[in-house]
């Protein structure tokens, strides 16, 4: 039984390490956000990234339209993702 609340009390001490240095990970802000040379960032290989820009693709399973939007349109935008709690780390005008 001893031997047991030792275990039980090394794996939840082994967790929470875990746990703590995965939240730490979670809020490093990416270094190369925003354009790079002019163009937004390639997308890696997963499947849950798309890119607007026409030429920075090699393959069409990331390919995206690019949303085209007025001024109005893009302070609605903004006004929505900080609404919904979100939180912008660039705005040029032209990249959100």
């Amino acid at each position: 039984m001893k031997l047991f609340l030792i275990l039980a009390a090394v794996l939840l001490l082994v967790g929470l390490f875990v746990y703590v240095v995965m939240a730490i990970q979670s809020h490093k802000k990416p270094e190369n956000i925003g354009l790079q040379h002019g163009l937004l960032r390639s997308c890696p290989d997963s499947p849950n990234c798309v890119c607007s820009e026409r030429d920075s693709q090699n393959s069409k399973q990331h390919a995206i339209a690019a949303i085209k939007t007025n001024d109005v349109s893009w302070q609605k935008i903004t006004n929505i993702i900080i609404e919904q709690g979100g939180v912008i780390e660039k705005n040029d005008g032209s990249y959100l």
